[in-house]
């Protein structure tokens, strides 16, 4: 029983190595690992363990599928006017704003839904509090939270660089501090934890409804809730279509942008500039601390955004290459979603692939066979945003935090029977008392086995994670 034991906590740590190397959006399964350093109460665990009763969006998008819902058809605002049990008030040079600023606050909007169908969600709204991190809502239609996610809305925040880097007397840069912008934004909802490449949709019947938008942590202004139907995103050869079609032609000459200087906002706050010494890198100079890149660490949340700002002088057809290095998660590759004008311009942006890779590289944003993608850009002034998601191992990264909320459950049970300070010489006959211990186990052995090869196709080689688990 004592082997078994040993291999049930080899098991977790496992488990906990994995989602660990996969960054900040499994942060519940990192907790797992505190819990075992015996930094968590037994309470937290009974929290994991009732999670796993909750609905999560990937089993309504399956419950979508098989009643062959569709997009629904218009656009649904609900503004202050048909706002019940809001304070509403002038802010920040709009007339009529909905404030929601109490935890816990509850605002209610009545509409009428022409069109049964999917509908995605976008908020415009303005931070209110000086607070970093996101404000958080949760949304109910007629009365019932659909999924999981919806009782867990994000939306961000916008900061800024507080001018650029100073120079000291020793002649090193010194990095500015970060400063929230307060004004007017519009956002789409995604998921929370960055599990989904598309917006969060959901399904209204044609007919009355009531929206109850409700405050979980902090303050904000709102303009207005807007559900619509999202537009299928065409695939990059079909969008190369419409440009023949159109006569566009490639632009003469090339746009550089230094991402360290043209950022026009972040929606992370710890999103911050890096000095690298590397001679590939531009701006360096031997001996002297000049912040000269941005991201790496700082830039693995999910969900976390940089929005760059930059001005086209000839309309035209523009490839995209960065000059970048992806050296973290343990050989896995990272995901970008890239849009342009805050739109996603083609299915393959939706979630874009990085490799691993410990130096510096210029890699140009093409398909699987070298083909560089071209981006139509009119002359005037435009944005490219990248935001981090789970591309390809979203699913995974799904399905291993409910295996850790399993083993969760199970250490629940294992502490109930055994206590706090278990005798490491007493047999307490764990497979018997637990009947459906070793099954589960067995079953979460399997997984971690696909977990192994779907990490080791999407590294295009074995990661170095892949060793330290075997």
């Amino acid at each position: 029983m004592r082997s078994k034991c040993r291999r049930f906590f080899a098991l977790i740590l496992a488990t906990v190595l994995i989602v660990t190397a996969l960054g900040p959006a499994t942060a519940r399964a990192a907790t797992l690992s505190e819990w075992l350093a015996g930094e968590q109460e037994n309470n937290k665990v009974v929290v994991y363990a009732s999670e796993l009763n909750q609905t999560r969006y990937g089993e309504v998008q399956k419950q979508y599928q098989e009643q062959g819902y569709r997009s629904g058809a218009g656009v649904i605002r609900l503004t202050a006017e048909q706002a019940q049990g809001a304070l509403t008030s002038s802010y920040q040079g709009l007339e009529q704003a909905i404030l929601s600023e109490e935890d816990g606050e509850a605002i209610r909007f009545s509409f009428q839904c022409e069109k049964a169908g999917l509908y995605a969600l976008r908020v415009r709204y303005c931070a209110m509090d000086d607070v970093t991190t996101p404000i958080v809502r949760s949304l109910a239609v007629d009365g019932e939270i659909p999924f999981a996610e919806s009782g867990t809305i994000s939306l961000y925040r916008m900061w800024q660089d507080n001018g650029k880097p100073v120079v000291n007397i020793n002649g090193d840069e010194v990095a500015p501090g970060v400063v929230q912008v307060k004004d007017w934004q519009t956002a789409t909802v995604y998921d929370a934890e960055g599990y989904y490449s598309a917006p969060l949709e959901w399904y209204l019947s044609a007919g009355a409804h009531e929206a109850t938008f409700s405050a979980v942590e902090n303050g904000m202004a709102i303009e207005y809730l807007e559900f619509y139907p999202l537009e299928e995103i065409p695939s990059y050869e079909e969008l190369a279509a419409e440009y023949e079609a159109n006569g566009y032609k490639k632009a003469a000459k090339p746009i550089y942008l230094e991402a360290e200087e043209e950022i026009e906002n972040k929606n992370w706050s710890t999103i911050r500039l890096i000095s690298d010494s590397d001679p590939s890198v531009s701006r360096t100079e031997a001996g002297k601390v000049l912040y000269n890149t941005i991201g790496g660490g700082y830039w693995t949340s999910a969900n976390a955004s940089i929005t760059w700002g930059f001005d086209v002088e000839e309309e035209g057809l523009y490839n995209l290459a960065f000059h970048l290095k992806q050296n973290f998660g343990n050989g896995l590759p990272s995901y970008r979603r890239i849009e342009v004008d805050g739109e996603v311009p083609f299915k393959e942006f939706e979630n874009k692939k990085f490799l691993y890779g410990s130096k510096w590289r210029m890699e140009t944003m093409a398909d699987e066979d070298g083909d560089p993608y071209y981006l139509y850009l009119e002359k005037g002034h435009h944005t490219l945003t990248m935001t981090v998601t789970l591309g390809e191992l979203a699913d995974m990264v799904d399905r291993i935090n409910r295996d850790s909320l399993v083993l969760s459950d199970l250490i629940l049970q294992i502490t109930m029977l055994v206590g706090q300070n278990a005798d490491t010489n007493y047999d307490y006959r764990l497979d018997e008392r637990i009947p459906d211990l070793i099954p589960t186990l067995q079953e979460i052995v399997e997984h971690m086995e696909q977990y192994m090869d779907i990490l080791k196709e999407a590294s295009g080689k074995t990661p170095s994670l892949h060793g330290q688990i075997k």
